[in-house]
Formats: C-alpha cells, structure tokens, sequence
C-alpha cells in the first residue's frame, strides 16, 4: 500500500510537472521552515552549517522521499527531503535517530546535538559519510 501511494504521488507529480496548469500538490507533506530560535523537535539543512532549505520536524518520518524538499534523485521523481540532508540543529532535550534508509532500518547514528556537518559523521554513504544519505528519521521529544 505504501509503495503504490508514494508511486501515485509521484505520478501525480510528474503529471503536475508535465503540464501547464497549475497543480494542487496538497497531497504532498510539506514540513515548515526551521525556526530561527529552535526550543522542540529538531531542525534539518540542505547545506553544511545550518545553512539553505531548512525543515522542522517534530514527529517521526518513515520515509523522506514522501516529503517534499529541495533535492531530486532523478528527473522521474518529486524533489524530497531523502539523501538531501547535510546538517542538524536539535533541540534541548531532544533525540533524534537517523537512519540510512526508509522504514527506521539500514545504518542509524544518534544525534542529541546540533551537528553542522554530517559529513564528518561516520556512516555508508558519500565518503563514508552520513552528510546526504539520511532517509528516515526518528524524533525523540523530552
């Protein structure tokens, strides 16, 4: 059921793309804007430094690719928040888990500070790196 819902919003999207009218991309979770002062749940970047498209997170997220983001894996699908991820800023109190991939599953660092590169986190991805191989997250709030 999962893998037909994310086939038929990205098909939707895809469509939307193709076309020129305007879309409804409603269907489509959006996570808000970091906030500039961070006092729950944690804070995503796609760049080092806590810097470019930001996303707050408060709740788990199984699969990134559902949300939409700034970064494309491919012409055939939406842009999303999956392996787009280069630095965190985490709030008191709060845990995040990151995983390397959908479902809470594959590699998985624990993070309880702001991280400003996580491309000096151990992990399998680019380098060996956890900086944009970030595929679902799990938030701990205090």
């Amino acid at each position: 059921m999962l893998r037909q819902t994310v086939g038929s919003r990205l098909l939707a999207v895809a469509l939307c793309a193709a076309s020129a009218t305007t879309c409804d991309n409603s269907s489509v979770p959006i996570f808000p804007s970091a906030p500039t002062s961070l006092t729950s749940g944690i804070a995503v970047y796609d760049g080092t430094n806590f810097s470019g498209t930001s996303a707050y997170i408060d709740r788990d997220a199984e699969d990134l690719t559902e949300y939409q983001g700034p970064c494309d894996e491919s012409e055939d699908t939406m842009r999303s928040w999956d392996d787009c991820i280069s630095s965190i800023r985490v709030a008191a109190g709060v845990t995040a888990v990151i995983f390397a991939d959908t479902g809470f599953k594959g590699f998985a660092v624990t993070i309880d500070r702001d991280v400003a590169d996580l491309g000096l986190i151990v992990g399998p991805c680019h380098r060996g790196a956890m900086s944009n191989c970030v595929s679902s997250i799990r938030v701990r709030l205090p």
